[in-house]
């Protein structure tokens, strides 16, 4: 009987012991994940995708509520970083969860819109889409559970009040056809001509910080030159380089006491190590590095 006894207490010990490491776990983890969601964000512009049967990407002015919005026929076919070429933009969705890769739509309207998308929304059962349908920026569409995105619940309460009483008026709709040929390829450098500093992060442009790139494919140091052209920072040359590295570097002079906010955003955006060194014609070298070039080629 003492046995018994002593084996459910240290069964019923054990219990409480597991449910404490269970709730300290998800403290920790809904601690961590609300330090890093838009509410500890300092950002001047906020650039979304949502891709459904209408393609639409917001870029959100948090700072001067400018607003603009973008819509894109099903139909343009788009060049797709990876090494995939040009799909038509309907089909994202189906090629993402075919290559599971939900990246793929990230980078993709990155390259489009020539700016950093920072959140993406599309159906978790996506389909190939041709008709053209429509999209309504309803903030409840934000915390739909049927959602493949990136946001997580910290930065989809946040968008949902930043979504809410806005009408379609408060923002600047945005020409997608102008730069169409007939076989519906979309141009995406003629977009990025049209609409370059719209979507500039005004603490990256104030910072004036001259960036060189150096790379090995020269596809994909044109693709990330032009999305880093838009958020604002000024590249002055690309470089290429004779020897392969492995992993992307952001370099700063070695006198800098702490790294700049430029450095620190493309470290952050693009996974980049932040390393002091000589930095050449401009205040900062950025080496794409093998792993993310492939990912951009």
């Amino acid at each position: 009987m003492v046995k018994r006894a002593k084996l459910k207490i240290n069964q019923s010990l054990l219990t409480k012991i597991t449910v404490g490491f269970i709730c300290l776990y998800l403290l920790f983890h809904f601690g961590k994940s609300f330090k890093n969601s838009l509410f500890f964000t300092q950002k001047d512009r906020l650039n979304v995708v949502f891709y459904a049967h209408q393609q639409t990407f917001v870029s959100f002015g948090l700072t001067d509520k400018v607003h603009y919005l973008a819509h894109f026929d099903n139909n343009l076919l788009v060049f797709v970083p990876g090494g995939y070429g040009r799909y038509k933009i309907g089909s994202l969705g189906k090629l993402a969860n075919l290559e599971k890769k939900p990246t793929i739509v990230k980078n993709t309207f990155s390259s489009v819109a020539s700016t950093f998308i920072d959140f993406y929304f599309y159906p978790k059962k996506a389909k190939v889409y041709s008709e053209s349908g429509s999209f309504n920026l309803n903030p409840l569409e934000i915390l739909k559970i049927n959602y493949q995105t990136n946001a997580n619940f910290f930065d989809r309460v946040y968008l949902f009040f930043l979504l809410l009483n806005k009408r379609k008026s408060d923002f600047s709709l945005l020409n997608t056809d102008f730069n169409v040929d007939e076989k519906n390829k979309f141009y995406e450098d003629d977009f990025f001509t049209k609409y370059q500093g719209y979507f500039y992060q005004k603490f990256l442009r104030d910072e004036r910080k001259n960036l060189q790139i150096y790379y090995k494919n020269y596809k994909s140091a044109q693709i990330l030159n032009r999305i880093i052209e838009g958020e604002g920072i000024r590249v002055v040359d690309l470089t290429t380089m004779e020897r392969k590295e492995k992993n992307c570097q952001v370099i700063e002079n070695s006198s800098a006491r702490t790294s700049s906010k430029t450095a620190i955003f493309l470290s952050k955006v693009f996974s980049c190590k932040i390393e002091k060194g000589e930095t050449g014609v401009g205040d900062l070298r950025m080496i794409l590095g093998e792993k993310l070039e492939k990912e951009w080629e």
